[in-house]
């Protein structure tokens, strides 16, 4: 689907869009794999996603060690369930799926992500990637000359080339940069995406003159960590994306007259690409969950979506519109939600709670938010 962005169409539905007087960035999510913590129904959340089961092929598979795949346009689910009610399963979105998804135009990824919350999914795989148009600073090109030169500072140990040809008319058909492995924790992927859709014969959009694409790929608790940055940097995510490029590559003016290169100055097309930036590190610390934790999510990744049920709710009359209480049955004999109370119970001067007494509160919660619906 075509996004209007004034008088630009731009080829897909982005997450984030920058423009300046000569050129446009637009960052979106690119890959999404998530993996079920505890048994729940895959085709109810596909639902709310607001896709079609019906539509979902199903085969064999080996992938993720499972036995069982469904899949369509992009999007896949892994298990080993017959069943898709109470199992534990694996949801991918690939690029594609990432693109099909948007195109619903149902839910922005806050809201996706906010789905994944309630389901308990982890992210074990999460890219980015940041598209650059008509930009005529500098080329991957001039890239590979700095890392050849060694005029470049870098957190990444190595780096390949890839340059691809077709064999019957010897066509160059494009020129790749990698930093780190595909199977590493994290992965850097620069190349020229208007050459790949000339080559794959995709209709351009005129104003398109050069399209350089920046992608990031990220696993484990190194997807975490880039998930956490998406969330807390939604409202610009271009210049979180450029600052993470400068955290891991800095290409260098060279001082011949100083070996150390830590003290040799940005080069200027560097420079000028990344504009003001910080470095901006992926966290990959284990992050104890608190109450506050949990509210700082909430009022990044919810707020939106609680703004409008509330507005809904003093519509047509509603003191409280929205239902808590299937949250409140999921906390029942969870320690680990316990054991997080409990420490904001202490940190506020109060007694802890026992397992009977946070499940007795809960079951109250329950029943008094089912005699306010019931007046309604």
């Amino acid at each position: 689907m075509l996004k209007d962005f004034g008088q630009f169409e731009l080829p897909y539905t982005n997450r984030a869009v920058l423009s300046t007087e000569t050129h446009l960035m637009s960052l979106c999510c690119d890959w999404v794999t998530a993996n079920s913590q505890n048994n729940s129904d895959w085709e109810s959340l596909l639902v709310l996603l607001g896709l079609d089961i019906s539509l979902f092929e199903c085969s064999s598979t080996s992938i993720y060690k499972c036995r069982t795949m469904y899949f369509y346009n992009g999007i896949r689910i892994f298990t080993d369930s017959i069943s898709p009610e109470n199992c534990k399963f694996v949801l991918e979105f690939t690029g594609s799926g990432c693109r099909f998804l948007e195109s619903l135009n149902r839910l922005d990824w806050e809201h996706i992500f906010y789905f994944f919350r309630e389901y308990d999914l982890r992210i074990t795989r999460f890219d980015l990637a940041l598209d650059v148009y008509n930009y005529y600073g500098f080329t991957l090109q001039d890239m590979f000359i700095k890392l050849k030169n060694k005029h470049v500072l870098s957190r990444f140990r190595n780096f390949r080339t890839v340059q691809s040809y077709e064999i019957e008319n010897f066509e160059n058909l494009g020129y790749t940069l990698y930093f780190g492995s595909p199977k590493s924790n994290l992965m850097f992927r620069f190349y020229d995406k208007f050459r790949e859709r000339l080559i794959k014969k995709v209709d351009l959009e005129s104003w398109i003159k050069t399209w350089m694409r920046f992608e990031v790929q990220a696993r484990r608790d190194n997807a975490v960590a880039l998930f956490d940055l998406f969330i807390l940097n939604s409202s610009d995510l271009p210049k979180m994306f450029k600052g993470l490029l400068f955290n891991y590559l800095n290409f260098l003016t060279p001082n011949y007259k100083d070996s150390n290169k830590k003290r040799w100055n940005t080069c200027g097309w560097w420079k000028k690409f990344l504009g003001s930036v910080e470095k901006v590190k992926l966290n990959k610390s284990y992050r104890e969950p608190t109450i506050l934790r949990k509210r700082n999510w909430l009022d990044y990744s919810v707020s939106r979506t609680n703004a409008l049920v509330n507005l809904a709710g003093d519509l047509v009359g509603l003191e409280n519109p929205l239902n808590f209480s299937l949250g409140f049955e999921k906390l029942k004999d969870s320690k680990e939600d316990l054991a997080v109370l409990n420490k904001f119970l202490l940190d506020c001067g109060q007694d802890m709670l026992d397992m009977d007494e946070f499940n007795f509160l809960l079951n109250k919660k329950i029943t008094d938010y089912n005699m306010y619906n019931q007046r309604f």
